[in-house]
This record gives C-alpha cells, structure tokens and sequence, in this order.
C-alpha cells in the first residue's frame, strides 16, 4: 500500500503527499498524478496549493500548472488569510 506522508484540502479536492510516489489530487472519484517530486510539505492556499520541494524551492499549483516562487529550500511555510 502507500502511505501519505501530507494532506491539504483544496477546494472540493484533496491534495495527498505519498512521499517518493509523488503528490496525487483526488476528486471524490478518481486519482489524478501532479507531479512524481517528492514534497517536503504541502498547504492549500486560497484555491491553489503550495509544495515545498525542498532543494527544488516553493512551488504553486494552480489547478493546471506549477509556478516556481523560489529557488531556494524553505524550512516551513503557513498560509494566511487577509480579511
């Protein structure tokens, strides 16, 4: 079996880490692959989502495609919310 190692809720998806596997997202009905890097940590940002790649830096998920934010290895990351 694989076990997850990260979950973030992004919408009406689920964002699920299964380490060395790679980053999957699920629907409610079916699996969909991300990206087969194997992220440090992940966290739903507004409807996006954020991984950390460690060496490979911050990246945002927007449903579509991946957009680099830093070349550099973050040691954590927390969304915040601006009212």
């Amino acid at each position: 079996g694989w076990d997850s190692e990260g979950i973030a809720a992004c919408e009406d998806k689920l964002a699920v880490d299964f380490g060395d596997k790679g980053l999957y997202l699920y629907d409610g009905k079916s699996w969909s692959g991300l990206t087969v890097w194997n992220p440090e940590a992940i966290a739903a940002y507004q409807d996006k989502l954020l991984a950390d790649f460690g060496a490979k830096g911050l990246y945002l998920y927007d449903g579509k495609s991946w957009t680099g934010l830093t070349g550099w290895n973050p040691e954590n990351m927390i969304t915040i919310q601006s009212h």
